[in-house]
């Protein structure tokens, strides 16, 4: 070969060489956005699915308002996730609720959602059970990467009425039909609620609850899901003297039926209580199943929210009461008593958030907060309600103390006090949790409200429809690539003649289009 065919030779494999160059260019851009993208989505899947705690000593949940109110009215909470029916709750959407408010649960990055089982809805007639709404609930939980910890409560009136000590085989068969139709869906599971506060209980009576609550349901709970852990039923009365009811489970011979031992604060001296609790149970991990504080902005139970998460050593959980305000009626059909509880971190409105909600989320998330929104309009001073009264527990054992009070009728704490009262009307907020007397200040754009439901969790189709957006961002690239080069070439085909002439400039537009497709579809995922 001659030094001029050589040459030729070299011109005409050049453009293959350059071509080939680009190809492998573009594809190992290709694959590091599709890796880059991959990570992301699966980084943001694990953050809905499992809460981080980097900012806390302890885990935190959140309760959700009582299933029901016996001595007021027999039957479910109209202000409730237990309320049957539009006529009579006190939203005209009850299911969307419990899904609006398992978002909300899911935003802030909760380790678990406590809410009461009431057995006498679920178990109306002897081995007749109703499991719809638990069902509902459950099912809901799980879309949003929500774990229930469950609080089984309310004895059926066939079986003496929902404060009555039930006979130990009939709550344990009960415990056994729950856990065999849930057992594999939860971590932990609770027997009663302030069994010790006089309203679910018709005494104060460890031994008795003992023998006939705790020890038949731990042995349901073991015999089905060994793995489930049981927590004793959260005292309302340790918190103020300690700890009388804990010492009479134990001494009733409750200690091997409970693995967590669990108490309600309403007084803020956590760290005292802990340290009590720990000298009795040993290693036994301690929760907080109930704290908080009624206040309309969130200021004051953001303190005790930090002080529990971030300044109670020992504290192994802390559940704070409550996610949502909710206000106390009657039914049916519904009647407002006009006591309103300003406990929850939003709004009974469920848009508006308190300061309350952006430092749960910041500390459980391991972010920092966002600024408040601003406050709603100030609206015409509400009448002012009377007390809810309630019956005392008939054992001295263990004395109410003057700073706190069951879930069922909240007092703020002496030492939080402030201007905050539960029988405070929510300014601004629509008593029935609908939403229609939000302010519209409070209310995010159309825009603003889907990025950030896609951004939080709340939605996981807008999630998967976001993670195809971010395929087709990838297929377009890939297109855009293609056409900006001889595409012989690009498949290793000799380049004359070529399949399709190369259109560098449209290409690279269409490329260009793509990967600002992948980078949008990124940033919406986080």
């Amino acid at each position: 070969m001659n030094d001029a065919s050589f040459t030729r030779g070299r011109a005409a494999i050049a453009p293959l060489r350059r071509s080939n160059r680009a190809a492998h260019f573009l594809l190992r851009c290709v694959a590091l956005l599709f890796s880059v993208s991959i990570a992301a989505a699966s980084t943001t899947s694990v953050q809905v699915l499992v809460p981080a705690h980097a900012a806390t000593a302890a885990q935190g949940g959140i309760n959700v308002e009582p299933s029901a109110r016996p001595w007021r009215y027999v039957g479910a909470n109209p202000d409730s996730w237990w309320c049957p029916t539009a006529s009579s709750c006190t939203t005209s959407s009850p299911l969307a609720r419990i899904d609006t408010e398992m978002a909300l649960a899911q935003q802030v990055h909760v380790a678990n959602v406590r809410i009461e089982i009431p057995w006498f809805l679920v178990e109306p007639a002897r081995n007749s059970y109703d499991w719809s709404r638990a069902d509902y609930i459950f099912n809901s939980a799980s879309s949003h990467g929500i774990l229930i910890n469950p609080i089984l409560v309310y004895t059926p009136t066939w079986d003496g009425g929902y404060t009555a000590f039930p006979p130990a085989a009939d709550f344990q068969a009960f415990v056994t039909a729950f856990m065999g139709r849930y057992g594999s869906r939860i971590s932990a599971i609770e027997m009663w609620n302030e069994p010790d506060g006089g309203q679910s209980l018709v005494a104060n009576n460890p031994s008795q609850y003992v023998s006939s609550i705790l020890k038949p349901g731990f042995t349901a709970v073991k015999s089905t899901y060994p793995a489930v852990k049981v927590i004793e039923g959260g005292s309302i009365n340790d918190s103020g003297t300690c700890c009388a009811w804990l010492s009479g489970v134990i001494n009733a011979g409750g200690g091997a039926y409970f693995d967590i031992a669990a108490f309600h604060d309403y007084g803020g001296n956590y760290g005292q209580v802990v340290s009590q609790y720990r000298a009795i149970v040993g290693s036994k991990p301690i929760w907080m199943g109930e704290y908080g504080v009624s206040d309309s902005t969130g200021s004051q139970q953001s303190s005790l929210i930090t002080a529990a998460l971030t300044q109670t050593p020992g504290l192994a959980m802390a559940q704070f009461y409550t996610l949502r305000d909710e206000s106390v009626y009657t039914c049916c059909p519904p009647a407002p008593t006009g006591e309103n509880k300003l406990y929850g971190v939003v709004a009974s409105n469920d848009v508006t958030r308190k300061s309350s909600f952006y430092t749960m989320q910041s500390l459980l998330g391991g972010s920092s907060p966002p600024p408040p929104p601003p406050p709603p309009p100030p609206s015409p001073a509400s009448p002012s309600p009377t007390s809810e009264s309630h019956p005392t527990p008939s054992s001295s054992a263990a004395a109410t103390p003057s700073s706190s009070s069951g879930h069922q009728g909240r007092q703020s704490p002496s030492t939080t006090s402030g201007s905050s009262s539960p029988n405070k009307a929510t300014p601004g907020a629509s008593p029935s949790g609908s939403g229609d007397g939000a302010s519209p200040l409070g209310r995010p754009s159309a825009v603003s409200a889907l990025v950030s439901k896609i951004s939080s969790g709340g939605d996981a189709g807008l999630r998967l429809l976001t993670v195809g957006f971010l395929f087709v961002g990838l297929a377009t690239f890939g297109w855009g690539a293609s056409l900006a080069m001889n595409v012989a070439a690009f498949s290793g085909l000799k380049p004359r003649p070529p399949i399709f002439k190369a259109r560098p400039v449209p290409g690279i537009g269409v490329a260009a289009f793509g990967a600002a497709l992948c980078a949008l579809a990124v940033l919406l995922l986080h």
